[in-house]
């Protein structure tokens, strides 16, 4: 039985102290201990754990068992009759040591948790002590419909299990200290998640706080898997009846022994009324150990629109039902034919899945090798090169990486087949056993009846028998008084005619003694038979009231719930493959065009995006070029253009070149450009242009302001690469030139706000300056938020005055941009995160060359810091 299909959990808590050395403790514990319990009924596994953070108890033990009763079982509890003089010793020396045992709720898993994801290497444990029943029910509210499903999302995440309360016992420093009544244990296959910002979402909701408004008490603990003791096999088969039930007073070997006295089954409590309960933990009559399909709950994806709630498979058990069966004469067969039918629809499915994987993968496969093949030959042919060899072996990589999404859908779609076809074989063969179970019960009991009517029958004969010797009796006497008187005459043979013709002179020639002998015999065998009579109806009776108060309602729960897991099986796997569907498509989609808010990047700008950034006008000029380069001064092949005037050429014509053309040239700095701007220090490009702010900073904001203050995700968001490119490229060469309030620019600003964020970067000095770096990330440490404020106002002033100018009048336009965050989201928390690592630029080489890593927490607080107090810092009174 895997971890998440036990029905109840033990959990261990030791505190070893200063008198128990680990090492003892964990030779004790991991060669004696643990594996005697493993060898119970009923204890399917065992996991031991060790504290990470730095709390106690240091060392928790969990146990998967199959019903919480097994923690009270006899055999469980003789095994600390059992102890050896070692064990006696070290559990005298512990310092603590608490034992609780706990009923299962519920289980969540990831959709994509397989069996061998679990145990994970860390476990988060989560204890609840509520003030009242409603604050159970609004715990239980808040987990499956909404905490579940955050901590879903958050990476690492593979499985969340909650438990109730049953028992608990303690000793040393644990006697008398409060016991959570609710427990929840969280896998986790990564150290950090708390560190998460999914983890942080799921822990910071207002109905958490409500939830923990309605707790006494509430305690968190994150430990590490110590050791693994996998999985129980050597379970002793003397504590289970044959057929896995606990041994009870129903035997069909020997009808004598029935009564009718209280039965060895007890069904659990019901320890909370609620509608989502998992069903109770009772005695099972077969064995669910090897179970493809896990008792989980599948979380729908986040596709859903923000008004529909998720929707949970349902896998409680009605109890309601349950009655109505028993109270059915065709009950079994009813169950039995009904399994029949969710195994046909089971294994349809398994077919589908399995074909349904086939497809996939051939086209995955086709697909993968197609896109590879393609690339690969290309060089090979006296194809094109420049920017569309590029394009082309990026689209050919989208659609490998494609491929490869299908080959993983088609691998998890096999898997979830085969554990489909796993669970239909198991599901049968417990059918099977089940329904043998129920005929041998029945058989038994109609053995009993018939006893018990061979018993009657036996008592009437032997009363029948009586009666006639009775009536021989009152005949003889009658004939002794008539030879007596002999006065009787006519009426006197009358009477003795009348005792014969009742039967009374059955046996003539008998004597009052032999009378009496044959009538003390007969009136022993009444006797007898009287008793064996009234035994067997009172056997067949307790028989009678055994099967219909408890086999009877055993072996039809037995059947439901073999119904019910193969029909939450069922749909469990097609909600999977319906959400692995959705998220493979989705998938493809973010492939092929990135959702709109991701940073575009050059190996993946989406596949559209890439062919477009296929120049044909560039791509021939540098074809050109080089083919002119190749030929050289060799002989053409064609016409000459030039030759001596002695053979009839004229002089070559001197090229046009407008006047104004040669002006710029003249003027200008590199490639036409009149004023470049991109990647020349600022201090150069003011004094050059004699500005106190840059033309394109100043340029570009006014852009912005006008047309971006309300546009959403300002500064975040993008723009396209190919266009970004082009206005970069026109504002190198002429600023003045590029009109930014036309259609072009204007109808997406994320193009200008994404060329400002880049001239910002390509500075070779950043704006903050190398030789004020560590001094600003400094000033950014100090807690107090106060003299924070004045250092990073003492280092602001220390810049130089191009740098100070520069950055006072772009704090100016973020202050602007962030006084309408309710509009485009940007608050100053968010322009600090994009501008951060902008504004300070690559931290400074060491001299051994290498850049250290930047320390972006407190780039990004100073940044924030100084957009916080930008009126303090940068505006005079004069000018407010």
């Amino acid at each position: 039985m895997t971890p998440s299909a036990a029905r109840g959990l033990v959990v261990v808590l030791i505190e070893g102290g200063s008198d128990v050395s680990e090492k003892e403790l964990t030779a004790w514990y991991e060669e004696e201990h643990v594996p005697r319990r493993l060898t119970l009924a009923g204890f399917d596994s065992a996991f031991r754990y060790k504290a990470i953070d730095s709390k106690t108890p240091t060392w928790l033990t969990v146990y998967d068992i199959e019903a919480p009763e097994i923690a009270n079982s006899p055999a469980y509890l003789a095994l600390a009759d059992q102890a050896s003089d070692n064990e006696k010793a070290i559990l005298a020396k512990l310092s603590g040591l608490s034992r609780r045992t706990y009923a299962h709720i519920r289980t969540f898993s990831h959709p994509d948790t397989n069996t061998n994801d679990l145990p994970t290497q860390y476990l988060l444990a989560v204890g609840f002590i509520m003030k009242s029943t409603e604050g159970e029910a609004e715990l239980d509210k808040w987990y499956n419909e909404e905490h579940m499903e955050l901590l879903s999302k958050v990476p690492g995440w593979k499985q969340g299990r909650r438990f109730v309360l049953t028992d608990h016992t303690a000793r040393g420093e644990f006697v008398g200290q409060p016991v959570h009544n609710y427990f929840a244990l969280h896998s986790f296959d990564n150290k950090d998640f708390a560190d998460t910002v999914e983890f942080k979402q799921a822990t910071s909701t207002e109905w958490r706080a409500k939830v923990m408004d309605l707790c006494i008490s509430r305690e968190a603990r994150t430990f590490e898997l110590y050791k693994n003791f996998g999985v129980a096999t050597n379970l002793d088969a003397s504590l289970m009846g044959e057929d896995s039930y606990p041994n009870s007073q129903w035997d069909p070997a020997d009808n004598s022994d029935y009564h009718s006295g209280p039965s060895s089954y007890h069904h659990p409590v019901q320890l909370i009324d609620r509608s989502e309960s998992s069903p109770p933990a009772a005695s099972q009559p077969r064995s669910s150990s090897d179970s493809a399909w896990r008792d989980t709950n599948t979380l729908e994806n986040d596709s859903l629109p923000p008004n529909e709630s998720v929707t949970l498979v349902d896998a409680t058990f009605d109890e309601n039902i349950l009655r109505s069966l028993c109270e059915l004469d065709c009950g079994v067969p009813l169950l039995l034919d009904r399994i029949k039918q969710s195994m046909i629809s089971c294994r349809e499915a398994s077919v589908f899945l399995k074909k349904r994987a086939a497809i996939e993968e051939e086209y995955g496969k086709t697909m993968h090798k197609l896109a590879r093949t393609t690339a690969e030959t290309y060089g090979m042919h006296d194809g094109k090169a420049g920017t569309f060899v590029a394009s082309w072996q990026s689209a050919m990589k989208t659609h490998e990486a494609m491929g490869e999404s299908r080959l993983r859908f088609a691998q998890r779609l096999n898997e979830m087949s085969e554990e489909l076809a796993t669970l239909v074989k198991e599901v049968e063969k417990n059918r099977k056993q089940t329904k043998e179970l129920a005929t041998r019960y029945e058989r038994a009991l109609q053995e009993s009846e018939a006893v018990t009517e061979k018993s009657k029958n036996r008592l009437d004969i032997a009363s029948e028998e009586l009666e006639r010797v009775l009536l021989q009796k009152e005949g003889e006497s009658l004939k002794d008084n008539t030879v007596q008187q002999r006065a009787g005459g006519a009426g006197g043979k009358r009477a003795i005619g009348k005792a014969v013709a009742k039967g009374g002179l059955l046996l003539k020639g008998k004597n009052p003694g032999n009378i009496q002998r044959q009538e003390d015999d007969i009136r022993t065998r009444v006797s007898n038979a009287s008793d064996a009579y009234r035994k067997a109806v009172t056997d067949t009776q307790a028989m009678r009231q055994e099967y219909f108060n408890f086999q009877l309602p055993r072996i039809l729960r037995a059947l439901k719930e073999c119904a019910d897991e193969m029909d939450l099986g069922t749909q469990y796997h097609l909600t999977r493959y319906a959400f692995l569907f959705e998220s493979t498509i989705l998938g493809d989609g973010s492939t092929l065009v990135p959702p709109p808010g991701e940073e575009g990047s050059p190996l993946n700008p989406g596949l559209k995006a890439t062919l477009e950034m296929i120049d044909n006008r560039g791509d021939f000029k540098a074809y050109m070029h080089n083919y002119a380069y190749v030929r050289g001064p060799a002989t053409p092949r064609g016409p000459r253009r030039e030759g001596p005037s002695e053979e009839g050429f004229l002089p070559p014509l001197p090229p046009h070149q407008p006047a104004t053309e040669k002006v710029s040239q003249a003027s200008n700095g590199v490639n036409g450009a009149i004023h470049a701007t991109f990647g020349v220090d600022l201090a150069d490009q003011m004094a050059r242009d004699n500005v106190e702010v840059p033309p394109i900073m100043e340029k570009c904001c006014q852009a912005i302001e006008k047309y971006g203050l309300e546009s959403q995700g300002i500064y975040r968001v993008s723009g396209t690469v190919t266009r970004v490119a082009n206005l970069r490229q026109r504002l190198d060469r002429d600023l003045d030139s590029v009109d930014l309030d036309s259609h072009e620019w204007s109808s997406d600003i994320n193009n200008v706000s994404s060329v400002l964020k880049m001239w910002l970067r390509e500075l070779p000095d950043p704006l903050l300056t190398f030789e004020l770096q560590q001094g600003f990330v400094d000033a950014a440490k100090i807690e107090n938020e106060r003299l924070r404020h004045i250092r990073l106002h003492e280092r602001v002033n220390d810049l130089p005055d191009a740098n100070y100018a520069t950055l006072k009048y772009f704090m100016g336009h973020l202050h602007r941009i962030n006084q309408h965050a309710a509009e485009n989201s940007m608050s100053i928390q968010n322009l600090a995160i994009v501008f951060g690592p902008t504004l300070f630029g690559q931290m400074r080489p060491t001299e051994g060359g290498a850049i250290p890593m930047p320390d972006t927490t407190n780039q990004n607080l100073a940044i924030e810091t100084i957009l916080t107090h930008y009126t303090d810092i940068f505006v005079d009174e004069s000018e407010q």
